[in-house]
């Protein structure tokens, strides 16, 4: 894990450990730092509650400028497991296995990172932040609140545009049902909750508890992982589920790094990728 490190103009760069929640984030941030209660804070971009890596904070007068800092582009090292799904799309969601997965078709992982790459039209998830308006009530409130209280139908996800600069995809592993198991748990105890009724975590535990009776020590579960370089506004959730559908399949994701932030810049052929300072 990293040091916090200062910025110039008071941006702040911290490592956001897996489980940690945003709130927490900026509660060590004061510790850490010494900032006084008084100073607002912000975080230009979110991280998902078992995700980790790299967050923006602005404190002072820099929180007014944080629609400008959310543009910034993000590189991420994530991990999948094929022939699981969640409808979250991380193991912090309820799951459900798929049909047997096909080998042969990892073969195709290279092929799928060039297809993907360049501008998408990406659907929210609908376990996220992004305000939506209930057709029915006239409510605005963020997606995850219909996805909770089984609204869904009643408001239109929306999409973002965004843009894969780099996309590189590799099979590195293979686990037994009791690897996978162990993954799925170990992960989720590092949930640092108030309650395991936040974020549905009992009833989530109860539901891979009962899909791990069904499988085998002995089955093999394809571990994928890979690099991106995006702009944005990605959800590599949803960037995962779509290299899923490439693949005929379906997958969750079970690591999700974000290693920078900063800005993208092309030259010719060539991605050059340069952290904030």
């Amino acid at each position: 894990m990293e040091k916090t490190k200062k910025l110039q103009d008071n941006k702040y760069i911290i490592w956001k450990k897996e489980g940690e929640l945003l709130s927490a984030l900026l509660d060590r941030l004061r510790e850490e730092q010494g900032i006084d209660d008084e100073i607002p804070l912000t975080y230009a971009g979110r991280l998902d509650p078992l995700a980790c890596g790299k967050v923006l904070i602005l404190a002072g007068e820099k929180c007014k400028e944080k629609n400008k800092y959310l543009k910034l582009d993000k590189k991420y090292f994530f991990c999948f497991a094929l022939g699981f799904k969640t409808d979250t799309g991380d193991l912090l969601g309820i799951p459900k296995s798929c049909d047997k997965f096909d080998f042969g078709k990892l073969n195709s992982l290279k092929n799928i990172s060039k297809k993907i790459k360049g501008s998408w039209s990406m659907q929210y998830p609908i376990f996220s932040s992004k305000p939506v308006v209930s057709r029915k009530t006239g409510e605005k409130k963020p997606l995850f609140y219909f996805a909770n209280t089984g609204r869904v139908s009643e408001v239109d996800i929306p999409s973002k545009t965004v843009y894969i600069y780099k996309l590189n995809l590799k099979h590195t592993d293979t686990l037994s049902g009791k690897e996978f198991s162990n993954l799925v748990r170990e992960s989720l105890q590092k949930l640092n909750l108030k309650s395991e009724n936040d974020f549905r975590l009992a009833e989530i535990k109860k539901a891979w508890s009962k899909l791990f009776e069904s499988l085998q020590d002995n089955a093999n579960i394809p571990i994928v992982c890979g690099e991106t370089l995006s702009s944005s506004g990605l959800y590599v959730r949803a960037l995962v589920e779509r290299v899923a559908k490439e693949l005929g399949g379906c997958a969750v994701a079970t690591l999700i790094k974000r290693e920078e932030v900063g800005r993208v810049y092309k030259l010719g052929p060539f991605v050059f990728f340069k952290k904030i300072d």
